[in-house]
């Protein structure tokens, strides 16, 4: 048997279920297994997040800055002309200033916000989620994602 994906939620559902008010999550978790953990590092070798900590820095930002392929794709990516670096880097910075300020003013360190971008048939909202994490050593990272992307 494989195992699964467990989500915290489900988790805590289950022994809310079971009347586990007083359990401790941690307590619960003691016998569950890592069977296999995927790390930023190979989310950054594979393209499933594009590293922009060099244009962060440029910004005064000194921690490691992340976006997932998807936020790319919809946000930055999207090609009106493919050739455009200059449009492509604008989009970069607006991206990275609009979540640390975000995630700036607020008191948690997962906030979800909405960017316009303009598409060929007029402006779109589209709707993002920033993190304030720890990578895999535990150093602070940022990552910006699409509201719905785990």
């Amino acid at each position: 048997m494989r195992p699964r994906n467990v989500l915290v939620s489900d988790l805590l559902e289950q022994l809310e279920r079971l009347g586990a008010h007083g359990f401790s999550l941690f307590d619960a978790c003691a016998g569950i297994e890592v069977m296999e953990a995927y790390t930023r590092a190979q989310a950054l070798d594979d393209g499933v997040l594009v590293d922009v900590s060099a244009q962060a820095r440029a910004l005064g930002i000194c921690f490691p800055f992340a976006v997932t392929a998807c936020a790319w794709a919809e946000v930055i990516g999207f090609p009106f002309n493919a050739n455009d670096k200059q449009e492509e880097e604008r989009r970069v910075k607006e991206l990275i200033e609009r979540a640390n300020k975000e995630l700036s003013q607020s008191t948690l360190r997962d906030v979800c916000f909405s960017i316009s971008v303009e598409k060929s048939k007029g402006s779109e909202e589209v709707e993002l989620r920033a993190t304030f994490s720890r990578g895999d050593d535990g150093d602070p990272v940022y990552t910006v994602m699409l509201s719905y992307e785990d």
